[in-house]
């Protein structure tokens, strides 16, 4: 046994002092940025924010979305291979803020290749995503999809300690790593195993073993930070402990363009009455979601307690069921069983609708400019060399 009694602090534990700012305006603040990688010879170019690879949100809707704001989303590893294949065929111009997403088996391997051939030789970015990225099988096996796609741009993780980040990078190939274990709002890893690091601490320290590792001239280690992020607060915290990139599925579960399981209200015109039900059809809802939920036409019939079949009508959204993908209805749902030797490590739960992405969007990088303005910083890029952190005992006006 060995104890560490150093202490270790969260976003909630530290805040960022004001600084002076030669800035007049928000707007001045850059929220893109240029990156070159340790391994891969491409550049990317865009805002370093990116969408967590959860069944329940990153989907082909909000991939297109977040393309936009060149933002990027890497699709999760459920979706079939026609799809993919069918969708990066039709937005090829989009290839850079769409990543895929795989595990670590032959398959997902074949389904790069696959992919590799239908953009016409193109190496697509990929996102290796495993629970323990410490172990030693796992840096081999990252090694040997970077010598199968030498051009690509690869993350991988999920590591909370130097070593294990140098490692990945110097052995297995990897230009960013995935740092953080348990934060996410929907993993319970730290309260069923006792694994996991406070994530401001690990972002300072991997953070700062990452950028030490330098192949050429500004070709850096980097790191992401993964999940746990409630906040654009958050995220403006991880930019200024050294985070190049920051991925969030809690910011934006229940947006339009998420995928997944969501909940309806129906409406139904009898005559002069509006009849609103459940999806069931057999008594009022008392969902009230937010007013610009989308009414989108209704194309199947329901029978209503009140004796009518109703051939047309409306429906919207409501509410978005969400899983942590180590949970045990992600399992159950994607590998088809609970296994007996697995703890469910994730939560379920339904969210409210949020409306389209672009105003959450909207939110999240006026808070990062804000942030940036407040520090002296001209862009995100800056953030890490103007923070300086206080630590503090209680954030009084925290919000879940």
């Amino acid at each position: 046994m060995q104890i560490d009694y150093n202490v270790e602090l969260d976003w909630d534990d530290v805040l960022m002092q004001q600084q002076r700012s030669n800035l007049d305006s928000r707007s001045q603040i850059q929220v893109q940025r240029e990156f070159m990688f340790y391994h891969s010879p491409r550049k990317w170019f865009g805002t370093p924010i990116i969408a967590s690879n959860m069944s329940c949100l990153a989907g082909f809707d909000l991939a297109l979305a977040l393309a936009k704001h060149k933002m990027i989303t890497c699709l999760h590893k459920f979706i079939p291979e026609l799809e993919i294949l069918s969708f990066l065929r039709n937005n090829k111009d989009k290839v850079d803020h769409i990543w895929i997403s795989i595990g670590k088996n032959d398959d997902d391997i074949l389904k790069l290749f696959h992919i590799h051939d239908a953009l016409g030789g193109y190496n697509p970015n990929i996102c290796i995503d495993v629970p323990n990225g410490g172990l030693e099988s796992f840096t081999h096996y990252c090694k040997s999809i970077r010598n199968k796609f030498k051009d690509s741009i690869i993350m991988a993780g999920n590591v909370t300690s130097a070593a294990c980040v140098q490692e990945l990078i110097l052995q297995g190939g990897v230009d960013i790593v995935k740092l953080f274990v348990g934060p996410g709002s929907q993993c319970l890893t730290r309260r069923v195993t006792g694994v996991g690091r406070p994530s401001f601490s690990c972002s300072v320290e991997c953070s700062h073993a990452a950028h030490g590792l330098k192949s050429t001239e500004r070709r850096l280690g980097l790191v992401c930070g993964d999940g746990g992020f409630r906040s654009s607060g958050d995220l403006c915290k991880g930019f200024g402990s050294g985070l190049d990139f920051t991925m969030t599925g809690n910011l934006f579960f229940g947006v339009e363009e998420s995928c997944g399981e969501w909940e309806y209200e129906y409406e139904y015109k009898i005559g002069n009455h509006s009849i609103k039900t459940n999806p069931i059809g057999y008594k009022e809802i008392a969902i009230n979601p937010s007013s610009d939920s989308i009414w989108q036409p209704l194309d199947i019939q329901i029978d209503s307690h009140y004796g009518y079949k109703f051939p047309t009508g409306n429906k919207r959204k409501t509410r978005l069921r969400v899983f942590g993908m180590s949970s045990k209805e992600a399992q159950e749902k994607h590998y088809g069983e609970y296994k007996p030797y697995r703890a469910s490590e994730g939560r379920s739960e339904y969210v409210n609708y949020k409306g389209p992405v672009d105003g959450v969007v909207q939110e999240i990088l006026g808070g990062i400019r804000s942030s940036a303005m407040y520090i002296g910083a001209n862009g995100v890029k800056d953030m890490s060399k103007c923070a300086q952190f206080k630590r503090v005992t209680k954030i009084h006006d925290r919000t879940t």
